[in-house]
């Protein structure tokens, strides 16, 4: 497995006649060399205030989709720009130590770039996400075989090219490696899992990308609970344009739970769902079955023909952050903090294109959000966040000592 490296970090702490110097040993995980998120050369980080305990914040947002306006607005005379895209949310995911999102889609330079139905994307919106500071990509769901297997091993490469980890499907046959990051001392494992491709799924495509199959993740959930502090998992299941979960993600959710996973969190359905905290003593596991779309074209305006009056759901996206803790002298990982802030696509006509942009609605609601105009919005994105919040059935959390 290839490592992360950062750069040994120095504290001198001077005591009464005693210079005793700590080494910050090398910090591994996953299988790139990571340089800072805005792409300049990794730098030492400020140093743990405790010695005894350690924390990481764990940020996880939606599925990223890219329909062919989005790409008639990021086309730049053959070059792609998708960096507008993540002007509202970019400070929050650089400030996470992880940053995990799920990519739609698949990458194959033989072939035109294009949306739905058959999304192929320019490589570009990788450039992007990494500079918006996503660090883990999940890439098992139902368009990543558009393409066929040129366009996974597409995803594959633009994601690798631009310094971030892809967990879900592997250029390599019967792989379907476990990622693991590790940072300021703690160690996260991802895996990741899709209900289907599409009818794409056959007994080749399926050596490369990850089908569900319980035995299978179940093998895979035990290994990593023995290598890492914290597992999460990752599904790309449930019913299509339904806000509420399914007996099949239910159930799945609650084995993998029984496993040993730490964090269960799926999209696939393009709407935020319910979510759920299962019991596990004094480690409680959410469930977030459903993040909605991060960002899409999809929208009250587009597939209301298709699905009515809820299509205004399809707006709306849900981003949380979860705080962990480790005691370095017990070894012992905890969930300490969990905030949500539900999120929602500002589509808007500029110059001849279609405009769209990532908002976080409590800083339009609270006024605090620069650059656009909020007032023709904000009723749209007060609702939206109202859907958002009642649908998970979740509220920010501190768990004590």
């Amino acid at each position: 497995m290839r490592q992360f490296k950062k750069r040994k970090q120095t504290q001198r702490i001077i005591g009464v006649g005693l210079g005793i110097v700590l080494v910050v040993g090398l910090v591994y995980g996953g299988n790139l060399l990571l340089n800072r998120k805005d792409g300049s050369p990794q730098t030492p980080e400020p140093p743990v205030v405790s010695n005894s305990k350690t924390q990481l914040t764990l940020l996880a947002i939606g599925d990223m989709m890219f329909h062919q306006l989005q790409l008639d607005r990021a086309d730049h005379g053959g070059t792609y720009d998708f960096n507008e895209n993540f002007d509202f949310i970019r400070d929050r995911v650089q400030a996470a130590d992880i940053a995990f999102t799920n990519f739609e889609g698949s990458i194959d330079h033989s072939k035109p770039y294009s949306g739905y139905p058959a999304f192929n994307t320019p490589p570009e919106v990788f450039k992007a996400m990494s500079a918006a500071g996503f660090d883990v990509i999940s890439t098992a769901n139902n368009h990543i075989l558009d393409t066929g297997l040129a366009g996974l091993e597409g995803v594959a490469d633009a994601i690798g090219a631009n310094g971030m980890l892809n967990v879900g499907t592997s250029k390599q046959a019967d792989e379907h490696p476990i990622v693991y990051v590790t940072k300021n001392e703690i160690t996260v494992a991802f895996i990741d899992y899709a209900e289907n491709f599409n009818g794409n799924d056959t007994a080749e495509t399926l050596r490369y990308a990850n089908g569900i199959d319980k035995t299978a993740i179940e093998a895979k959930v035990k290994e990593a609970k023995t290598k890492s502090d914290f597992v999460v998992t990752y599904f790309h299941w449930g019913e299509e344009y339904s806000s509420q979960s399914n007996q099949f993600q239910q159930e799945l959710a609650a084995n993998v739970a029984d496993w040993g996973a730490d964090l269960v969190l799926g999209s696939h359905v393009h709407m935020v769902q319910d979510g759920t905290i299962i019991d596990r003593g004094s480690e409680p596991v959410y469930v977030l079955y459903g993040m909605g779309n991060a960002l899409s074209n999809q929208r009250a305006d587009t597939i209301n023909d298709l699905i009515g009056d809820r299509a205004s759901l399809s707006e709306d996206g849900l981003m949380s952050t979860f705080t962990l803790e480790k005691d370095k002298e017990t070894q012992e990982t905890r969930l300490i903090k969990v905030s949500f802030e539900p999120t929602w696509v500002n589509k808007t006509l500029d110059g001849g294109t279609y405009k769209y942009q990532i908002l976080v609605c409590k800083d339009v609601i609270d006024g605090t959000l620069t650059g656009i105009d909020t007032s023709v919005i904000l009723d749209r994105v007060k609702q939206s966040y109202q859907n958002t919040m009642k649908r998970i059935g979740l509220v920010d959390k501190s768990y004590g000592e």
